[in-house]
């Protein structure tokens, strides 16, 4: 299987996109954030977020994002550093 890379992923025509990550994407977690709702899933070594709004009843936003921008986005700096250690990482 070949994936797309982030930028051609993002390029993509939104049908494409969305086709591409609920056929070949991994749910990771979801939940609503202000007025709308976030997907998070990884997809190749990146992650993709689909944002749905309730306000027009559809998704709005498939985009992909780097594992360092996801974490710096989704991974509160505690958690990561008590995974760190957990590991062995300093």
């Amino acid at each position: 299987m070949e994936y797309y890379t982030i930028s051609d992923f993002n390029s993509s025509h939104f049908f494409v996109r969305a086709e591409e990550v609920f056929s070949f994407g991994h749910h990771v977690e979801s939940w609503r954030y202000k007025d709308k709702f976030i997907t998070l899933y990884a997809y190749s070594n990146f992650f993709i977020e689909i944002t749905w709004c309730p306000k027009v009843s559809s998704i709005t936003n498939i985009q992909a994002i780097s594992s360092a921008k996801a974490s710096d986005k989704y991974v509160p700096d505690t958690d990561l550093r008590a995974e760190l250690c957990e590991v062995g990482v300093s």
